[in-house]
Parts: C-alpha cells; sequence; structure tokens
C-alpha cells in the first residue's frame, strides 16, 4: 500500500516537474490545485498535496494567497566568459595568474556572476567561441586580456558586454599607462648619475624595431625612450636587448634573462642601471647578477616592472614600477558590470607607481 502511495506521489510530481521544464506552463501560470490534481489521478488530496513539496522546496513553484499555486520564473544564471589566461595553460606569467584569481574572486563576490568559463588566447577563437555562446543564450558579458591589444580592435566584432585589459585606449578598454612614473624614475637616475641605462624586454621582438609595426606595445618602448633622452639617459643600441622571437615557455624565458644579461655584463662599457620590463625575467636576471658579482644598488640600479612580491624578496634592493593589481581587476570588473547593467563604458585608466628601494627588505 506504501509503495503505491508513493508511486502516485512520484507520478504527480513528475508530472508537474514535466509540464514546467517542457515549457507548457509558463512563468506565472497558476497550477491545477490539489483537488484537481488528486481527481486527475485517482487518489486523495493529502497525497496531491505532498507530491508537490519537493517542487516547492526546488523553487519551481510557489503558493500565493488568493491565487493558488504558481510556476516562478526561472533563476537566471548569469556567466561570464574570462580570457586572461587559458586555464591550466603552461607558461603564463605570475601576474596574469594572480589577475585572474582577483578578477574570478570580485566577479562571484558580487553576486551578478554565477559561473565562470575560461577561453582561448587566440584571438579568432576568442570571438567565434564568445559569438557562439552568445547565440545560444550561454553567456551575458566576457573579460578578455589575452592577445592585449588584437582583441580590443576587434571588439566591433563581438555581441556581447566586453571589458579589455589593452594598451588601445578605448570606451570599453582598461588600460595601463607606466608613463608618468617612468619620467619620475629618469629623473631619479639622473639625480643619482646612472645615465647609463639598459633596457630587457621580453614581448617586443628585435625585428620590430625595424618595422613600421602599429603596436602599442612599441608605442611604449619609443615613449619610454624618447622620457629616457629627455633626461639624458643614454640607451644605446647595445643596451636594448629584446629577444630573436617571443618565447612561451617561462624556463625559456629565465634562461634568455641570464643569458642577455651575462653577456651585458662581460663587456668592459656596461650600464649603471639596468631596466626589467616583466616580471617573469626576473629570475634570470637575478642569478646572472649574482655569477658576475654585480652589487645592487652599489654598481647598478635594478628595476623591474610590476612584481613586487620578487622585488621584496630579492637579495638585493630592487626599485619597481608598482601595478595594483587589484586595482585593475576591479576596474576591469567594474566596467563589465556597467556594461551589464545598461550604462556607457568609458575608458579607465589605471597608473603604475614608483617604488624606489635603496635598502634590502625596504618597501
Amino acid at each position: 500500500m506504501t509503495r503505491q502511495i508513493d508511486s502516485i506521489r512520484s507520478r504527480i510530481t513528475q508530472y508537474v516537474r514535466s509540464q514546467i521544464n517542457e515549457k507548457k506552463w509558463a512563468p506565472g501560470y497558476v497550477i491545477p490545485n490539489t483537488a484537481e490534481l488528486a481527481a486527475m489521478f485517482g487518489t486523495q488530496l493529502s497525497n496531491a498535496h505532498r507530491a508537490l513539496l519537493p517542487l516547492l522546496k526546488e523553487g519551481l513553484i510557489s503558493r500565493k494567497t488568493g491565487c493558488g499555486t504558481i510556476v516562478n520564473q526561472p533563476e537566471e544564471i548569469k556567466t561570464v566568459a574570462v580570457s586572461i589566461f587559458r586555464e591550466k595553460k603552461r607558461g603564463i606569467s605570475a601576474f596574469r595568474r594572480k589577475l585572474t584569481d582577483c578578477v574570478v574572486e570580485e566577479l562571484l563576490a558580487r553576486g551578478i556572476v554565477s559561473k565562470i568559463i575560461y577561453l582561448s588566447d587566440n584571438t579568432n577563437e576568442v570571438i567565434e567561441e564568445l559569438n557562439e555562446f552568445e547565440a545560444a543564450g550561454k553567456i551575458q558579458g566576457a573579460i578578455l586580456a589575452v592577445p592585449w591589444d588584437d582583441i580590443a580592435r576587434a571588439n566591433d566584432r563581438l555581441k556581447i558586454p566586453c571589458s579589455f585589459l589593452s594598451r588601445v585606449k578605448s570606451s570599453t578598454c582598461v588600460s595601463i599607462d607606466s608613463n608618468k612614473s617612468f619620467e619620475k624614475l629618469m629623473a631619479h637616475l639622473q639625480e643619482t648619475g646612472r645615465t647609463k641605462l639598459a633596457f630587457l624586454g621580453s614581448i617586443i621582438r628585435k625585428d620590430f624595431l625595424n618595422q613600421d609595426h602599429d603596436s602599442p606595445l612599441l608605442h611604449d618602448l619609443t615613449s619610454h625612450l624618447r622620457i629616457a633622452e629627455k633626461y639624458h639617459i643614454d640607451l644605446p643600441e647595445q643596451f636594448l636587448i629584446l629577444p630573436d622571437k617571443l618565447e612561451p615557455n617561462p624556463y625559456a624565458r629565465v634562461e634568455y634573462a641570464y643569458q642577455a644579461v651575462k653577456q651585458l655584463f662581460s663587456r668592459k662599457n656596461h650600464p649603471n642601471a639596468l631596466y626589467v620590463s616583466s616580471d617573469d625575467l626576473l629570475p634570470g636576471v637575478i642569478f646572472a647578477l649574482l655569477e658576475k658579482n654585480i652589487r645592487v644598488p652599489k654598481d647598478l640600479e635594478l628595476i623591474c616592472m610590476k612584481n613586487k612580491e620578487l622585488s621584496q624578496f630579492a637579495p638585493f634592493p630592487i626599485t619597481y614600477l608598482e601595478l595594483s593589481i587589484q586595482k585593475l581587476a576591479l576596474a576591469l570588473v567594474d566596467q563589465l558590470t556597467g556594461q551589464m547593467e545598461g550604462k556607457r563604458a568609458s575608458n579607465i585608466t589605471i597608473e603604475t607607481k614608483l617604488i624606489i628601494r635603496k635598502e634590502f627588505g625596504q618597501s
């Protein structure tokens, strides 16, 4: 007898659930009352009443006084795509990994997003993926940072709200500006007599310098070179060290930096200031300087971009251009959520801050 009752209750529950899932009963529809359900299935009112309890707990239906039991609006699952780096991708810098963590944490903390998906780091693949997701109604927005600039130029090809981390300044972009802090750095080097500067890069190929590339990365470099010239800081061609190819493997980048700095300080004429443009090069630089017995800061002012953590725990004081990952993440999320709420987007610029360390352990 008990099994028969359970079977009837289960049949009523499944019937109501299927009507809702198959959209035969739309949100707001008043479902048959317990007396009608009991009559349909030839059972008692109490069984029809109990059959509806699981659906009430799930939120599929709710009881309204004076109205009856109605179908609820389905819970909206807002999904945002993140392409700061591909999930579990090898070779990504510590900076972008931390930025991804901060962005995802902030998105979930605000409660406006309940699902995060990770995309490819290839421009065309990202665009295709996003538009496919949008067409299927599976995605409501995206935060994109890889590739830094190509994807920002592709904004007009995307059909959903997007926030970009890019050096291209546009209404939907969050941009990084290091020019003011770099100018303060050049003034500091001039004041302390560190006028022989070397630049170690990793994201601009050497052959770019001799070609007409419309690259914001190249614009940043040439802008920095002009600032150095303004303060009479000498940066000869042999001190401008750029890779022959862009290396995705992190260990290969460390080896590139190690070999480049060793060669740099094997010359009779070597610099008294070294600017390291990327955080993932710093370990190789440190190993080379220790091996060559270069004393920092006595023999060399060492400057690094972005990496406060490595700068603080290095075996000697490192001056750095600090970029707040938290501020960057908040700006990216603010940019996206504003668009998702229908607000007009505007460019947000995050400036770096010059931190000069004269002693080990000083912050």
